[in-house]
């Protein structure tokens, strides 16, 4: 339930619904890491669309720690994309780094994740001043 309301934009009660089910399932799954991981990521998707910044990223580390699953380069991405609007540019770099890596090890080079992480990182560079954002951009 806890999706469905933050589709329908009712962060309260999605929140509401995740931290509840985050109880349940380290009560009862606490073994299945790709779950927790999962459910982390959405509460800090909730707080992404909140403006609570801090508390996003602290469920996006909490999703990317330990886990080895194929959701971690959009978890990367909404990471460094916080830091960028928190004005942690060098955070952000790092992040945008780290991913590109990872898109390279697991992506092809034309996917959609590849493409995405390419066309932030020009930005990010872009906003910083540095000429080799047009080499990420035209990528």
């Amino acid at each position: 339930k806890g999706l469905i309301y933050y589709l329908l934009g009712d962060y309260e009660m999605a929140i509401t619904y995740l931290y509840n089910a985050r109880q349940i399932i380290d009560r009862t799954f606490s073994d299945n890491a790709q779950l927790i991981s999962s459910l982390n990521a959405d509460i800090g998707n909730i707080h992404k669309s909140t403006g609570h910044y801090e508390k996003a990223i602290l469920h996006y580390k909490l999703a990317l720690d330990g886990n080895q699953y194929a959701h971690n380069v959009k978890t990367y991405r909404n990471l460094a994309n916080l830091y960028f609007l928190q004005g942690n540019y060098e955070k952000s770099a790092m992040q945008y780094r780290n991913l590109i890596d990872e898109c390279q090890k697991n992506h092809s080079q034309n996917s959609t994740e590849s493409a995405l992480t390419y066309r932030h990182y020009g930005e990010l560079l872009t906003k910083m001043g540095n000429d080799s954002s047009l080499y990420y951009l035209d990528k």
